[in-house]
């Protein structure tokens, strides 16, 4: 993997396509296609994966037999959905919030696994007996508030089985209304741009929004049974079946909300100058964000502000707040250094970061990203081949909570990670030691909470010991914002 050295030419080459070409003006039967094109754009340019080129198996006899198999077992499988189905409905409540949520997003707390963006929320305003959690991924069995909890994946499998015995509805031409993207495509082949890599052709987004129309009157179901005031998720795309989810709740009047997660700054094209937004807002996009600072509410009101229906609305960090009001005693230790990790941590364990470790006379924890994709063992022997393994702590991010990681340590470091925001709210100074994380957090630099020190600058090691060394002498104030109701 790729990693990119500069987001703003990113954000500054969609801003240009939007500039260029009538986005805001994409859809097909109805659903508005550009934030759905803009993002899948925007994370190719981040990562640009080298393409890869998928293998056809051979269609051999034992494959034959198999499906075979298959067939006789699908009546059955079509009659065990069909109750499946019935039985899930018959069973829905009448409820205020429906929070839609993963198992990455949950830390173990008091021996349960605990959400640590909306259990907070529902213990803090009593809501149990108020909300669905809809897990979209695996669940944990000894969960907070388990009886809250749906297991979507599951109910859509039964949904989508059930899908067979519908034809498929063809699309009416005279409801693509793509004016101009033959040429859009050509500006992004012009520019090494694979567009079938991507999916992002004519045919693709045809079938992308067949697809999703077709989960459509699962969720219409669900919330006509449910009748939630507010569908919230924890990052608003990426998976189809949120897609379907949103798109949903937007035509039936229900308010839709994106609840931050992590950064949300200004070159974050998920979430930062949108120029283009119908009045209305793009139907594949919600019509609220909840933020946990003012930096963040700002950057979405920037735009938001142009637009009827899309609101910023400052929230406050849940998992924070609540972490603090447990009274817990945790002893920072002076001598602690806290350095949140990216995804691919070995890609951006460079030789300057390994000498500053190396010739340090403080202990580390490195925190794994909660998608890590770097095995343990993986990384342990990195770390011994260079020499770094003694002063040493790893920590996954389910484990232990962050809250209580940052209360331990004396100094956060990281290349970009989220986690500079929640440092900053607990008053522990953030050492930013990538151009990217300079270019994300940019409106936090202020040389006492958020300092950028480039691990590619002459003499890091003794410029960033004798930062360390200071800031760690500073107490800084913790900036802990009210949480909202989430029903106001």
């Amino acid at each position: 993997m790729d990693h990119v050295d500069n987001q703003e030419e990113i954000k500054n080459s969609i801003v240009s396509l939007e500039h260029q070409f009538p986005v805001d003006k994409w859809e097909i039967q109805g659903v508005n296609i550009w934030p759905y094109v803009r993002i899948i754009l925007y994370m190719h340019l981040l990562t640009r994966e080298r393409e890869t080129k998928i293998k056809n198996e051979s269609y051999n006899t034992n494959f034959k037999t198999f499906l075979s198999f298959r067939k006789l077992k699908l009546p059955y499988q079509l009659i065990k959905a069909l109750i499946n189905q019935a039985f899930f409905f018959s069973k829905l409540k009448s409820k205020k919030i429906l929070f839609f949520g993963s198992h990455i997003h949950r830390v173990q707390q008091d021996g349960l696994y605990f959400n640590r963006f909306y259990d907070a929320i529902v213990e803090e305003y009593k809501l149990k007996e108020d909300v669905y959690m809809l897990e979209y991924q695996k669940v944990y069995e000894n969960s907070y508030n388990d009886k809250a909890i749906i297991k979507l994946a599951e109910n859509l499998k039964d949904y989508k089985l059930l899908l067979k015995l519908k034809r498929n509805s063809k699309i009416n031409l005279e409801l693509i209304k793509l004016e101009q993207y033959d040429a859009f495509l050509e500006t992004l082949k012009k520019n090494n741009i694979n567009t079938n890599l991507l999916r992002i052709t004519k045919e693709d987004l045809i079938k992308w929004v067949g697809k999703v129309n077709a989960l459509k009157p699962f969720f219409k179901s669900f919330y006509k049974k449910a009748q939630p005031q507010k569908v919230i998720f924890l990052g608003y795309y990426g998976l189809d079946d949120l897609y379907a989810a949103l798109i949903t709740a937007n035509e039936m009047k229900i308010t839709t909300v994106d609840f931050q997660h992590g950064p949300q700054t200004n070159v974050h094209m998920a979430y930062a100058h949108w120029n283009k937004v119908p009045e209305k807002g793009f139907n594949t996009m919600p019509s609220a964000f909840w933020n946990w600072d003012k930096p963040s509410q700002d950057n979405i009101e920037s735009w938001a502000k142009n637009t009827k229906t899309v609101k910023s609305i400052l929230f406050g960090q849940p998992y924070i707040n609540h972490w603090l009001k447990q009274s817990r005693n945790i002893i920072e230790d002076k001598n602690l250094i806290f350095y949140s990790m990216q995804t691919s941590p070995l890609d951006l364990f460079t030789k300057p970061l390994i000498e500053v470790i190396k010739n340090s006379n403080y202990k580390w924890i490195l925190r794994m990203h909660p998608r890590n994709k770097t095995t343990l063992e993986e990384f342990e022997t990195f770390l011994k081949l260079n020499g770094i393994w003694n002063n040493i702590e790893i920590q996954d991010a389910f484990s232990t909570p962050l809250p209580e990681t940052l209360s331990r340590s004396a100094l956060h470091v990281t290349n970009y990670s989220g986690c500079v925001i929640e440092a900053r709210m607990m008053g522990i100074p953030t050492i930013i030691v990538h151009q990217i994380g300079f270019e994300m957090f940019e409106g936090y630099l202020d040389g006492e909470t958020v300092i950028h020190l480039d691990q590619n600058e002459f003499n890091f090691s003794v410029k960033f010991q004798t930062l360390v060394e200071e800031l760690i002498q500073r107490k800084l104030k913790t900036k802990i914002i009210t949480m909202a109701n989430p029903l106001d």
